[in-house]
């Protein structure tokens, strides 16, 4: 499904939604669907709705188009296809929300066009830099989808039912105590132990390898000497700023959308208040009174209501009158700072001071040229670009090469020599200028050598293309060169096996009884632990505890040791106390706990429903069809 129409569903929803794309396999499986082929040319039959073999392939195109950025750019062609298992998915993607749409239809479930607009319409996809909705942005979304205005919204109207259809079943959904509770006990339980750390930089004894063990070294471990593949590259990148550097709008031109965008080069007029709210107009009239005296403001509000003013900071009239259009009058029908009031709003009588008033100001159009110009110039750019774009794609899906689509529509081709996943040449320096970031790393090595990859975009104002010329795969690195890398990593396989057999011998020794405390005593250079109690998934953080070591202990009774690897080396770790939880004394662990099960359990309900809308829509695949409309 399409990004944007999958953004509908919201929280608990979206969860149900994910889930039944990956569950749905359950209900029904692929090859459980399939039956004997008929001749008919449909791919599939939901009830009495067919699944026709252009449906398909539509579908299959949109999923793979929304997958390979995904999936780093890689070119997924009929095999990957399949070994990815895209067919079946796409088909049954199909066959389940025609089941959601065929149910929304029985259960009369309308949605209006209205909303339908309103929705794409406040879409932030679609919107400009000023928080508006952008047609151009619609539009190439719709062009990049391979759909038409109409389809998209017979999609959005579609999906929606489905949203309030799933949130009708499964809204309701409650996690009961008698399972919360133990999955929340399970999560918190605590464990204690003391723990001997054995780290590899303690093992001190390691003497060089000599000529024969090295060698042996680097042919067992070839691979971690490699030096990484290289690839030669060549690319078009296509920036609207450049674009704009070239066009000149006219005065004209400039002077109608300053016209249409004058709003914009307007500040309006603020007015610096403070304010008195009484509860009586007796009281507002008293403070009025002692301010024409000559008492200052804050005094006045002092001892009427023995409360300092209230600031307002600078307000508009529009501002203020939103709230209360009454004091926006008087506030504003002062000519100079002073006083005003009093007026009574909803809120009480109000007596205002004016301490500065800011006159408002319209930008002339020779100060907003240039904005105009460089936004204009923009925007023709962006369709420039646009236009260029579909131009390179035309040429390419023509049949012709990079290269020569680049020199027939006069677009400077680039070349990268050598590059590694990094950016990095083989001299180890970065390849500077390049496009996209890392989206171009991506995209340079997952594509196939030989072959273009797909128009990126970079942001919302440029594209890349590139194509890759020529790969120099992985090779080992002759010993001579990495002869300092081999020798260290010798000397740390070698302490990793010590450290391994002193803490096995430990391990024995606390087996036979001796304790933690004890086998310190004896031995002064052991690392000794006593971490505060951890939980299975949160480890005692900055005491070093591995998560293999905090499995092992969540194995064992009190009293019993084991050992572990972790990071640095080894650890001996004897359980010294269980700390049961109490699902009540956390509420926030509780309540995320209920959340999470009773999202499982509306996806469980769901799932059931889709299984009761099989038998009541059954499902056929028409194997023969389906073969023959797969890549």
């Amino acid at each position: 499904m399409l990004e944007v129409i999958r953004s509908k569903a919201k929280g608990f929803l979206a969860v149900l939604l994910f889930g039944m794309l990956i569950a749905s396999f359950a209900i029904w499986g692929i090859g459980d669907i399939f039956r004997r082929g008929t001749r008919d040319t449909a791919v599939a039959r939901v009830g009495s709705r067919e699944i026709g073999q252009t449906e398909y392939n539509r579908e299959l195109q949109r999923e793979v188009k929304r997958l390979q950025p995904i999936l780093g750019g890689i070119q997924l062609d009929a095999e990957k296809m399949k070994q990815l298992g895209l067919p079946d998915r796409v088909i049954d993607t199909i066959v389940m929300r025609i089941l959601f749409d065929l149910a929304a239809a029985h259960d009369g479930l309308t949605i209006s066009t209205a909303l339908v607009s309103r929705l794409i319409q406040n879409d932030p996809s679609f919107r400009n830099e000023t928080g508006e909705f952008d047609r151009r942005r619609f539009e190439q979304f719709l062009y990049n989808n391979q759909l038409s205005e109409a389809q998209f919204v017979t999609l959005m109207r579609a999906r929606i039912a489905r949203d309030q259809l799933i949130d009708a079943i499964a809204g309701g959904s409650a996690a009961p105590d008698s399972i919360l509770k133990p999955l929340v006990e399970f999560r918190l339980e605590k464990r204690s132990a003391d723990i001997i750390a054995i780290p590899r930089s303690a093992i001190t004894t390691v003497g060089e390898p000599d000529a024969a063990a090295l060698t042996a070294f680097y042919r067992d471990h070839e691979k971690s000497f490699m030096a990484p593949e290289y690839r030669a590259l060549s690319y078009v990148s296509l920036m609207a700023d450049e674009y704009a550097k070239g066009i000149a709008i006219p005065d004209d031109k400039l002077k109608e959308e300053y016209e249409n965008r004058i709003a914009e080069f307007e500040t309006k007029e603020t007015r610096d208040a403070e304010q008195i709210v009484l509860p009586t107009e007796d009281a507002a009239t008293r403070v009025v009174e002692l301010v024409r005296k000559g008492k200052d403001f804050a005094a006045a509000a002092k001892e009427v209501i023995g409360q300092p003013p209230i600031g307002l900071g600078a307000v508009t009239r529009d501002g203020l009158e939103a709230q209360a259009p009454a004091l926006a009058d008087a506030v504003f029908a002062l000519e100079k700072p002073g006083t005003a009031g009093p007026v009574e709003t909803p809120f009480g009588w109000h007596v205002v001071r004016i301490i500065k008033i800011t006159p408002g100001r319209r930008q002339r159009f020779e100060e907003a040229r240039p904005v105009l110009a460089k936004a204009m110039a923009h925007e023709q750019a962006l369709d420039a670009l646009y236009q260029v774009t579909n131009k390179l794609e035309d040429e390419l899906a023509g049949g012709a090469g990079l290269e020569e689509a680049a020199k027939r529509l006069a677009l400077k081709l680039n070349k990268v020599p050598q590059i590694d996943q990094t950016g990095r040449d083989q001299k180890g320096a970065a390849v500077t200028g390049l496009p996209g970031g890392a989206a171009f790393l991506t995209l340079a090595f997952s594509t196939e050598v030989g072959r273009d990859s797909r128009l990126a975009e970079i942001g919302n104002d440029g594209y890349f293309l590139l194509h890759v010329d020529q790969s120099t795969p992985p090779a080992p690195r002759p010993l001579d060169t990495v002869r300092s890398q081999v020798v260290e990593a010798w000397k740390t396989e070698q302490r990793e096996a010590a450290a391994r057999t002193k803490a096995e011998g430990l391990l024995e020794k606390l087996k036979s009884g001796m304790t933690i405390d004890a086998l310190a005593e004896a031995n002064r250079v052991l690392f000794v632990l006593h971490p505060p109690p951890f939980s299975r998934t949160a480890p005692a953080a900055g005491h070093g505890v591995s998560p293999q070591l905090v499995a092992r202990l969540f194995e064992v009774r009190p009293g019993e040791s084991v050992v572990a690897p972790g990071p640095e080396g080894y650890f001996v770790a004897t359980l010294r106390e269980i700390k049961r939880a109490d699902p009540n004394a956390d509420p926030t662990a509780l309540a995320k706990a209920r959340e999470e099960l009773r999202s499982a359990i509306g996806n469980d309900i769901v799932l059931q429903y889709l299984g009761a809308l099989r038998t009541r829509y059954p499902v056929t695949v028409n194997r023969a069809a389906f073969e023959k409309a797969s890549p």
